[in-house]
């Protein structure tokens, strides 16, 4: 009978235990305005409150569990609290968020998940879950190792109008489209991520979003080139209109007195340099040359006309000169130069043409076309060789066969290949027709062979035959 009774009192105890623990680690009624305060308390699970009243609990708008242990948010972790508007989950070891967790909580507005350790490679947030919470306008990732943001990843995000990203180690990249569907962020936090580029593409159009006026880029090792000619345009019309577009002051979701000074890591000589403090022409490209072969020479008969094309690339836009045995040719009579320009919204596409008329043998030399910035310089070179007589208007001396080849180098190592490889097979078929002919000759010639044998073998039988029948 002792036994029985100190079980049931151990049992009691341990109950007693219990309850008394979970009163202690969380408030047993929420504060003034309907939040509950659970940071710090060595949570491993999101607390179900067992000891609030259902009629209470369902009317919870926040909760802070910040500072704790807990690791994976799991479907069923916020069902108890229907209409949760804020949810902080600040230095936890978060590394998993189920697909479903947001589902029983649609008002969530805020949702704070900074200094965990959710990485988006390894699955850490599916871009679904985002789909269960509409009316999101906060969200904060930053101090987790996400590695990169995947195209698309904020797409159901369609309220969301502060996003902050701040201190993703080791390295944050941000793929093309990443900030897709955001057309009314307003504040956005990239600072401390070990960037050098933010393309514009990593927006899906974004000219649309209008509301964008804060971008947060400090503390990253930047590489000031054209790629970054976007971000510089947007900053100067912030500026332009800074009393017209200025935050509201009364909200605490962003400081409205904050001022992004990104710094220039490279080229050397924008070291140190603030990228909105440079003229929007500093921020160059290297050129590039379209025009194959770099060197030509080009034959014509003295009185035609030859063009000379050279096709550029550059941003911001630059513009190439020709010159003539060194020296800066300048139109003339028998020269004029035209240009063609075609503007894309990642550079400048530029058609460089040198016509030359009635050409004479004083004509002859060696033409450059030329594009070049600080960074580096572009050129390619025609050779000018002027006859008194022969071709109809010029030729490139390696021929159109030549030009065609540096053109088109892989079709022809294609058609190369291919024709290699049929002659190998019409090798190999003759050869095994050559092998099949020679075997039939051979059986041929062994069955004639053992024809006339039996007939030798006969004739003797019968001449055998005769004599015995003459004895």
């Amino acid at each position: 009978m002792k036994r029985p009774q100190f079980v049931i009192r151990l049992t009691c105890n341990l109950i007693s235990v219990f309850t008394v623990t979970t009163c202690q680690v969380c408030p047993s009624a929420p504060v003034n305005d309907r939040t509950i305060e659970c940071s710090g308390r060595g949570l491993t699970n999101v607390p179900q409150l067992y000891n609030i009243p259902y009629e209470i609990k369902r009317e919870i708008i926040g909760l802070d569990l910040s500072r704790n242990r807990i690791e994976v948010l799991h479907e069923d972790a916020v069902n108890a609290f229907p209409k949760l508007r804020r949810l902080c989950l600040d230095y936890n070891r978060l590394w998993k968020i189920t697909e479903y967790t947001f589902r029983s909580v649609p008002r969530l507005e805020e949702l704070a998940l900074r200094g965990n350790q959710l990485q988006l490679y390894l699955g850490g947030i599916a871009t679904s879950s985002w789909i269960y919470t509409p009316k999101l306008r906060v969200l904060d990732l930053s101090e987790n190792p996400l590695g990169f943001i995947p195209s698309q990843f904020f797409v159901p995000l369609r309220n969301l109008q502060v996003l902050k990203l701040e201190g993703s180690r080791p390295q944050l990249t941000v793929e093309a489209r990443a900030f897709a569907g955001l057309v009314r962020l307003v504040y956005l936090d990239l600072r401390r991520n070990n960037m050098t580029q933010l393309s514009v593409h990593s927006f899906d159009n974004f000219d649309s979003m209008t509301e964008l006026h804060h971008i947060r880029l400090d503390g990253n090792p930047w590489h000031c080139d054209c790629t970054l000619t976007w971000l510089h345009v947007w900053h100067t019309k912030i500026e332009q209109h800074r009393n017209s577009l200025e935050l509201n002051r009364t909200s605490d979701m962003w400081p409205s007195h904050e001022k992004s000074t990104p710094t220039c890591a490279s080229p050397t000589h924008l070291r140190g340099h603030f990228i909105f403090d440079l003229q929007a022409s500093e921020l160059q490209c290297v050129p590039k040359l379209f025009t194959r072969p770099l060197t030509q020479s080009v034959h014509v008969r003295q009185g035609a006309n030859v063009t000379l094309t050279c096709d550029f690339y550059t941003n911001p836009r630059i513009e190439p000169q020709w010159i003539y045995n060194g020296r800066p040719l300048s139109p003339g009579p028998v020269t004029e130069q035209q240009t063609t320009v075609i503007n894309l919204s990642e550079g400048t596409r530029i058609s460089f043409r040198l016509e030359l008329c009635d050409v004479k043998t004083t004509d002859a030399g060696v033409y450059q076309c030329r594009s070049e910035n600080r960074l580096s310089k572009v050129e390619a070179n025609f050779t000018l060789i002027v006859h008194n007589e022969g071709v109809q208007k010029y030729r490139v001396s390696t021929d159109r066969w030549t030009r065609l080849l540096h053109r088109n180098i892989w079709a022809v190592i294609v058609i190369l290949a291919g024709g290699i490889l049929s002659l190998i097979g019409i090798l190999l078929l003759g050869l095994c027709y050559y092998r099949g002919w020679v075997g039939k000759r051979l059986r041929v010639s062994r069955k004639e062979e053992g024809t006339r044998a039996v007939r030798i073998i006969r004739v003797s039988d019968a001449l055998d035959k005769d004599r015995n029948s003459d004895r």
